[in-house]
C-alpha cells in the first residue's frame, strides 16, 4: 500500500477590493453617484470624490444586471442563480423583496414607466413580469429560443419589446399576454435596441458590422386605416399563396398594433459586434459600444431638423446635376429614403481600454456657445470607473 500524500485544500471564501465585475453593468443614480455590479455585491460610488458611499451585499451569487425605475425609487438586481432582489431606496431599513422564477441567471431587467411593473429576461429564454405592489409574479412569456438580451416597455406600457440571441425581436401585448409580432430580418444575435423619436423608430445593435434601423407605425386601438382595410382580403389571399400558415397569423395580428418597415443601416467605425446602445436623456445622442475600443457617437434629429436636412440634400443634389457632376435625375422619394436624414454618425470616442458598459446621467446643460454638455459613466475593462463630460454641438 502506497503512502498517501497530504495536501492543503483551498476553498474560495470571499473577495475584497472588488471595484466592479469584468462583465458587469453600471447604472447612473444621479449626476455624481453610480451603481456597479461587483461580483455578488452592488457598489455605489461618488465619482466626484472618488469614494465608495454604499454597498449592497445580500447574495452569494454573482450580480448580472440592474434596473432602476424612472423615479429612482426602486433598484432591481438580477443574479446568476435566477433570483431578483428588489430594493426600496427610500426606505433603508426595509427588507428587500426576492422574486424567484428563472431557472437560470437573469440577464436583463426593465421597469414600466410608472414603476409598478418589472420585466425580467433570463438565460432560460423566458420573460417574466412582476407586480411591484403585490410583490408577486404576474405571468411568463415564452417564445424565444435564446437568452434574453434586452427589454423595453412601449406605448404607455401597453406593449413589451424583447431581443434575444435567437436573432429575433418580439413584440408582446401585456393585455393578451402573447406575442403579436416577431422581427425576423436580423441575421445575427441581437444584443441591444433603442426606441427613438417618440417610439417611431427602433435602432438595433447586433453581431453585424452595421446598426439596423426600422420604422414603427403604431395603429390606434388595433384599427387599420380605410385604405389598408379595403386591401386586406386581397393581401391575405396573396400571402396565403406565398407563405406558410404560421407566418400569416403572425402578420395578421401584427397589423392590429404595429407596422414595421426597413428604414436603413448605419455604418460603424468599430469592428466586430455592437454590444450596447446608450441613449442620452433627451434622446438626441446615442453611444454604440462594441467589442473593441471604439465608441461610435450618433446624432438623432427631430422631425423639424430632419425636414431641413432633407431640403438641404435636395438643394445640393440639384446643384450637382446643374453643373454636370451627376447625370441622374433628382428624385425626392429616393432622398427621403436616406437614413442619415434622421440619424447620422457624428464622431467617435476612443478610451484607453475596452468599454464594458456606459450610462448617461440624467443631467445635461447647454453652454454659452450652444454646445450641449452631457455626463456619461463608463465601465472599462481595467475594472475602473470614469466620468466623462463631452461637449457636443
Amino acid at each position: 500500500m502506497g503512502i498517501t500524500k497530504d495536501y492543503l485544500r483551498y476553498v474560495h471564501s470571499g473577495s475584497c477590493g472588488c471595484v466592479a465585475s469584468a462583465n458587469g453593468e453600471i447604472c447612473s443614480i444621479d449626476a455624481k453617484i453610480c451603481a456597479v455590479t461587483a461580483c455578488e455585491n452592488i457598489n455605489f460610488y461618488n465619482l466626484r470624490t472618488n469614494e465608495k458611499v454604499n454597498e449592497i451585499a445580500e447574495s452569494t451569487s454573482d450580480a448580472n444586471c440592474m434596473g432602476l425605475s424612472r423615479d429612482k425609487r426602486w433598484l432591481a438586481v438580477g443574479y446568476a442563480d435566477g433570483a431578483i432582489r428588489l430594493f426600496d431606496r427610500q426606505a433603508n431599513d426595509a427588507a428587500n423583496v426576492i422574486f424567484s422564477g428563472h431557472k437560470k441567471g437573469v440577464s436583463c431587467l426593465a421597469f414600466s414607466s410608472d414603476g409598478l411593473t418589472l420585466a425580467s429576461g433570463g438565460k432560460d429564454c423566458a420573460v417574466i413580469l412582476w407586480d411591484i405592489v403585490s410583490e408577486s409574479g404576474l405571468f411568463r412569456l415564452n417564445g424565444h429560443k435564446g437568452p434574453i438580451t434586452h427589454l423595453t416597455f412601449a406605448r404607455n406600457d401597453q406593449f413589451l419589446l424583447s431581443s434575444s440571441k435567437d436573432c429575433l425581436i418580439k413584440f408582446w401585448s401585456i393585455r393578451s399576454q402573447s406575442c403579436f409580432y416577431s422581427l425576423f430580418d436580423c441575421r445575427s444575435e441581437v444584443y441591444s435596441f433603442s426606441l427613438l423619436l417618440d417610439e417611431s423608430m427602433i435602432l438595433l445593435a447586433s453581431g453585424e458590422a452595421e446598426l439596423l434601423v426600422y420604422e414603427l407605425i403604431w395603429l390606434e386601438d388595433g384599427k387599420l386605416s380605410s385604405s389598408d382595410a379595403s386591401d386586406e382580403p386581397e393581401n391575405k389571399k396573396q400571402l396565403s399563396l406565398e407563405r406558410p400558415t404560421d407566418e400569416i397569423s403572425i402578420d395578421d395580428m401584427a397589423n392590429r398594433y404595429v407596422r414595421v418597415n426597413v428604414r436603413g443601416k448605419l455604418l460603424r467605425q468599430g469592428k466586430g459586434r455592437a454590444l450596447q446602445l446608450a441613449v442620452s436623456p433627451d434622446e438626441r445622442f446615442v453611444l454604440c459600444l462594441g467589442s473593441d475600443k471604439i465608441v461610435d457617437v450618433y446624432r438623432v434629429f427631430t422631425e423639424a431638423e430632419a425636414s431641413k436636412r432633407l431640403l438641404k440634400k435636395l438643394k445640393n443634389a440639384r446643384k450637382r446635376m446643374a453643373i454636370g457632376t451627376t447625370t441622374s435625375k433628382v428624385n425626392e422619394e429616393d432622398v427621403k429614403k436616406d437614413i442619415t436624414i434622421a440619424i447620422t454618425r457624428i464622431g467617435e470616442y476612443r478610451p484607453t481600454s475596452k468599454l464594458k458598459w456606459a450610462d448617461f446621467t440624467p443631467v445635461y446643460k447647454t453652454e454659452e456657445d450652444g454646445a450641449m454638455q452631457y455626463s456619461v459613466f463608463l465601465l472599462i475593462s481595467r475594472i475602473e470607473l470614469i466620468s466623462s463630460s463631452p461637449c457636443i454641438k
